[in-house]
């Protein structure tokens, strides 16, 4: 994929000048890409690569978005618990920095997660009915 080369050498850019804040956020954004292409253990090393940085540049704003991206990322993979932890730290943090954007994303992610959960649980239920 094109966009991962050209966000890769930014990486790369970023490393060499040492610029954080920078590449936190191109971390985010190739993590974002692995999430679209389905490489989900590849963007769960970049989201938390970006959040360590965002958390040891004292960045909640953008810690928010991470965590954001994270719950979708564990939401795809039916891990509903962890997806919940995410949403639930990404709403918090997104309150504390007047994130509208994230704070919205945050909650409709919770409530997704919760039904996605629900519905899970109902037809592993179904499941175990005898037949």
């Amino acid at each position: 994929m094109q966009a991962l080369a050209f966000l890769n050498k930014a990486l790369a850019i970023a490393k060499s000048s040492k610029n954080q804040e920078q590449k936190a956020s191109l971390l985010n954004s190739i993590g974002f890409l692995y999430k679209e292409q389905e490489d989900y253990a590849q963007a769960t090393a970049k989201f938390e690569e970006s959040l360590a940085i965002h958390r040891l540049t004292q960045n909640p704003r953008e810690e928010s978005r991470v965590l954001l991206n994270l719950g979708v990322n564990k939401q795809r993979q039916a891990e509903y618990d962890d997806a919940l932890v995410h949403f639930t730290v990404s709403l918090e943090t997104a309150k504390v920095t007047d994130n509208l954007d994230v704070r919205i994303a945050a909650g409709e992610g919770i409530g997704v997660a919760l039904a996605l959960y629900i519905v899970h649980e109902r037809s592993l239920m179904i499941e175990e009915l005898p037949m």
